[in-house]
């Protein structure tokens, strides 16, 4: 429903809200404030300088609920087996 309505509604805004959700969304990835407004503009260049690329951006948020939800499925299986990191000198343990 939201897409329904965020579509339409972000090419009549002159790009102001199709830009605050771009923000919004892709803004959340940066932890760090001072990262987040030094690449935020870059990030959002190729939308500026070709509006079409608005539509991938939608298609590619089309099935993220699901995609986050299998991938939670996914990690929660792992959860039992022993990991071993890369910089790490110990052996891994038997199970």
């Amino acid at each position: 429903m939201v897409c329904g309505v965020a579509r339409p509604l972000s090419r009549r805004s002159d790009d102001l809200l199709f830009r605050r959700l771009f923000s919004w969304q892709v803004g959340r990835f940066f932890g760090d404030p001072k990262t987040r407004t030094e690449f935020l503009p870059l990030l959002y260049q190729p939308f500026v300088a070709n509006p079409t690329t608005h539509e991938a951006f939608f298609g590619l948020n089309q099935d993220l609920r699901s995609a986050i939800a299998a991938g939670r499925r996914r990690s929660q299986g792992c959860s039992g087996s022993p990991a071993r990191s890369a910089s790490s000198s110990a052996p891994p343990t038997p199970t």
